[in-house]
């Protein structure tokens, strides 16, 4: 069952294999993708005795979006009000774009952070994606005509749409906004100062956030565990839930 946290400014569910008085204990809590939601999760507790709190960020689920464009750091302060809320430090286990508030989190707030598991976030920029070498000359000329009142917001519109990505093309109002904010962001300088244990968890055949990513955020922090999974694609939390329960435990075990 859903619960409101921070004065409803989000929600979540409490998900454990066996309830009773312990298992009341918070020891992980789960940020999803984007256009996702806490159920993603729902399967990951069936694999362990575990006990975790998924998260609707907000603007997602039943989540209320934010009053402006959020950044990562923005919600990194939220979700940092929900552990203090149920209680820390906890595990923190972040899919694609959860991941880069994990991240946030893991910088910021450090003593509210046991360890990271991180699957399929792309904080590094990839040099072979489109988005690498820029918005095409097309949508280049349209956003300048635009600028110089030539053309109107409506024929600027299309134009979003035709040359964004699918996650553009579905987001509006402020949510594209939060959007565009994370996909611009640097997340080197948070990589470098993160001092808990990491894990991460990727498929060899994710095509949002490719398997070079991880093998070269291994290369730069030697000390972080990368598990691969073959086959499974992006969305692991909800297509391979044992897995992520192995590493959920191993990282309690190892912190």
């Amino acid at each position: 069952m859903l619960k409101s946290y921070c004065q409803g400014k989000v929600f979540g569910e409490h998900y454990r294999n066996n309830p009773s008085e312990s298992s009341e204990v918070i020891q992980a809590i789960c940020l999803h993708g984007w256009q996702r939601t806490h159920k993603d999760f729902a399967k990951l507790a069936e694999f362990g005795n575990l006990s975790l709190l998924a998260l609707d960020l907000p603007g997602f689920g039943q989540s209320p979006a934010p009053p402006i464009g959020w950044s990562t750091q923005d919600y990194a302060m939220l979700v940092n009000e929900v552990i203090d809320e149920v209680g820390g430090p906890l595990i923190v286990i972040g899919h694609s774009f959860g991941g880069r508030v994990a991240v946030r989190l893991a910088d910021q707030y450090p003593q509210q952070v046991r360890g990271l598991i991180l699957s399929g976030v792309p904080l590094l920029q990839n040099r072979n994606s489109s988005r690498a070498a820029g918005p095409k000359l097309g949508y280049r000329m349209i956003r300048s005509l635009n600028r110089h009142g030539v053309i109107g917001e409506e024929r600027m519109e299309k134009a979003r749409r035709k040359y964004g990505s699918l996650d553009y093309r579905n987001s509006t109002g402020v949510m594209r906004e939060v959007l565009v904010k994370a996909v611009n962001e640097s997340y080197d300088d948070s990589l470098g100062r993160i001092k808990c244990p990491v894990r991460l968890l990727w498929s060899d055949n994710d095509m949002e956030a490719p398997f070079e990513l991880a093998i070269e955020l291994t290369r730069r922090f030697p000390s972080w565990k990368l598990t691969t999974i073959s086959g499974a694609g992006h969305l692991i939390p909800s297509g391979s839930p044992d897995a992520l329960s192995q590493e959920l435990v191993a990282l309690l075990e190892q912190s």
